[in-house]
């Protein structure tokens, strides 16, 4: 698996100044919540936080949580 510190440098060597990165929601499918290489929202946001002239972020909630307009407000603000 490629770490933050290549894809830096894999954005570089490629003239990509900015690149967007998004989580995918998997709290109601317990199939893809195995999945470890797949970012959550809050880890998106710190990237952000840490970079934000090389990332845009996008975040992604699962309509099926029961808590989905919360989750969404709470990753808007």
């Amino acid at each position: 698996p490629q770490g933050l510190d290549d894809m830096l440098e894999d954005m570089d060597k490629a003239n990509v100044g900015k690149d967007v990165i998004m989580s995918i929601d998997t709290y109601a499918s317990q199939h893809w919540a195995l999945q470890k290489s797949m970012l959550s929202n809050d880890e998106v946001a710190k990237l952000v936080a840490r970079y934000p002239d090389r990332f845009i972020g996008y975040g992604s909630v699962d309509p099926r949580r029961k808590d989905a307009v919360e989750e969404t407000e709470r990753c808007i603000k």
